[in-house]
């Protein structure tokens, strides 16, 4: 897909003027196919009114119901969220549990600085 943007700010015309007409013989000769695709449009437009109408019946709640029903989602939002933030902490102390068991190693700051020249530097 090409953008003419730029082309048609050039030569100083607008996307209509190049906008190419459809020769009328092409509708005259598929005028058939053309009235019968919108009558299926019609009929599926209709079928899809008539269902939004049954469907957009809303159950009206009083306020006290409206305020009970945000103060559980809000407090099993805060929940989950207290959950994930748990999970991180007992996934940290595992590693750092897992972490002393093994023993890490420690390198020589000299060394470890060789390290980074050598990643740096590509060698």
């Amino acid at each position: 897909y090409q953008f003419f943007d730029d082309i048609l700010t050039d030569l100083k015309l607008t996307p209509q003027d190049v906008e190419m007409p459809v020769p009328k013989y092409f509708t005259l000769e598929r005028a058939k196919v053309l009235k019968e695709r919108e009558k299926m449009l019609g009929s599926i437009l209709a079928r899809i009114a008539a269902e939004t109408k049954e469907t957009t019946e809303v159950e009206k709640i009083t306020l006290e119901d409206a305020v009970k029903l945000i103060q559980v989602h809000e407090r099993a939002r805060q929940g989950r969220l207290r959950a994930r933030f748990m999970k991180e902490i007992r996934d940290q102390e595992e590693r750092e549990r897992a972490a002393a068991l093994r023993g890490e190693p420690t390198l020589d700051p000299e060394v470890a600085a060789l390290h980074i020249q050598k990643v740096w530097k590509g060698h």
